[in-house]
Formats: structure tokens, sequence, C-alpha cells
């Protein structure tokens, strides 16, 4: 016990000290974590490429109705992925003329992408043209399903700024 204080003065102030150095220990951690994050994405950013990851394939929202904005929404093609209104499907929309799952982007051999149209009410067009089958998407193909449409980039591809 300290001389001076009651049983219940040194607990309030044992009990201050303890919440003091929680305290200072969160803000250490916390500005760790955010350090690390920093540096993790400066180098992944670096000059000339180094430490860049591999830039995957992508859809661009070239347009859209009002609620499943915004124009310029990117989805990196890294897995399979099915475009619909209810789950499971990876990219829900509100669209009502869009159906439950809708569109498949699966990776085509020797690389690339492929869309298929998942026998959805309204189907699924590229470039204008509505699909039976799975068709291989190339840079600047345009996706479109319901009333969005999707732009293709395939960074690999040697014509990336291509559109059609």
């Amino acid at each position: 016990m300290v001389p001076g204080l009651t049983m219940n003065e040194a607990t309030g102030f044992l009990l201050r000290i303890i919440f003091i150095v929680s305290l200072y220990a969160f803000v250490v951690v916390a500005f760790l974590v955010l350090r690390r994050q920093l540096r993790h994405a400066s180098l992944s950013s670096g000059p000339e490429g180094v430490g860049m990851q591999p830039v995957s394939s992508r859809l661009i929202l070239h347009a859209c109705g009002p609620d499943d904005g915004p124009v310029g929404r990117v989805i990196d093609l890294e897995r399979e992925i099915i475009i619909g209104r209810r789950p499971p499907s990876d990219v829900l929309v509100l669209d009502d003329s869009v159906s439950s799952q809708h569109a498949q982007f699966v990776p085509a051999a020797g690389g690339g992408w492929l869309v298929r149209d998942l026998e959805s009410t309204n189907g699924t067009k590229v470039n204008d043209l509505r699909i039976g089958a799975s068709v291989r998407l190339a840079t600047g193909d345009r996706v479109e399903i319901g009333a969005m449409s999707w732009r293709y980039v395939d960074p690999s591809s040697p014509f990336e700024g291509r559109t059609r």
C-alpha cells in the first residue's frame, strides 16, 4: 500500500496508470500498422515498376442506369466472376433487366477472358451482338448486361488503348 493513500485511492491511481499505458500502446500499434501499409503501398507503386504487382485484365463501367453507378467503376478480373441481381453473384446490380445470375467471366485457355451468358432473359451482348456461347474478349470490347455497358481492358494487349 502507498503511504498516505487509502485503498480506493490507490486502486483508482493504478487503474489510471494502466489506462494511460494501454492508450499509448494502442497509439503506437496503430502508428506501426499505418507505417507498414504506407511502406507496402509505396513499394508496389515504385518508380519504373519496381516491386509492382502484375496488372490484371479489368472491366470498366462505361454506362449504366442511375442506381448502378458510378461510371468508371473498375472490376479487376483475377478469378471467375458472375454479374447478376442476386447472390451468389460476385457483382450485384439493381437493374431489373438483369437476371439473378446474368453473365459469367472466366479465364480463357492460353490467356485472356471469356464472357458467357447464363441463359439470362434479356441476353448478354458483346459489341452490340447478342451472344449464345462463350466469347473471347479483346481489349476495347463492350459487354452489355441489361442497361450496363462494360469496357474490357487487357493490359498485356499490344492494343491496350484501342476502342471499338
